[in-house]
């Protein structure tokens, strides 16, 4: 199945734990960091995250943006200092 039209994922710079993800200009999903809590964000390298979609989506598109969660944690959240 191919997807038609431009996807995008962006994040305000003033909530920077939230991503809107849109096609052709009309947002599609939400993906959103949890916090959750003081003790678990200083000690863990454990993230909660919320996928919100609209009901109308393809199967494919709701895998995707399942995977945009993952990518997301791995470029924005994680600290690799290697």
């Amino acid at each position: 199945m191919v997807l038609t039209g431009y996807t995008a994922i962006k994040g305000p710079i003033y909530r920077p734990w939230t991503f809107f993800v849109t096609r052709q200009e009309k947002e599609i999903g939400k993906i959103t960091k949890k916090w959750s809590g003081l003790t678990k964000e200083y000690f863990t390298d454990a993230d909660t995250f919320g996928v919100k979609f609209n009901k109308e989506l393809d199967k494919t598109s709701k895998y995707l943006l399942l995977g945009a969660v993952f990518l997301i944690d791995f470029l924005h959240f994680e600290n690799n200092h290697n």
